[in-house]
């Protein structure tokens, strides 16, 4: 079970697409700083595994984002008790 946190946008990184490349069914991601701009690429919502997608709210809300129904908008202090559920975590730049 892997936590893997994307911080920035599949716009101008591969961050993303290298994630979902080993991603694994009990993994989770969670968009925060320009990763949330992922909410809105269509490789997030094409893959085939399923697994839970987490959003950081004040990094959708500072950019204006509308939030997607497939995730589920966290606040920073529920991020920091994800990295204490999942046995690694692993940050994706």
């Amino acid at each position: 079970m892997n936590l893997h946190l994307i911080f920035s946008s599949p716009f101008s990184s591969s961050s993303l697409k290298e994630c979902l490349a080993i991603i694994q069914p009990k993994d989770a991601i969670v968009l925060l700083e320009d990763g949330v701009y992922a909410i809105q690429h269509p490789d997030l919502s094409n893959t085939s595994i399923q697994f839970k997608c987490f959003a950081v709210t004040a990094d959708t809300d500072a950019r204006g984002l509308t939030k997607s129904n497939n995730l589920t908008c966290i606040t920073y202090d529920e991020l920091v008790d994800l990295t204490l559920e999942y046995q690694k975590t692993i940050s994706w730049r």
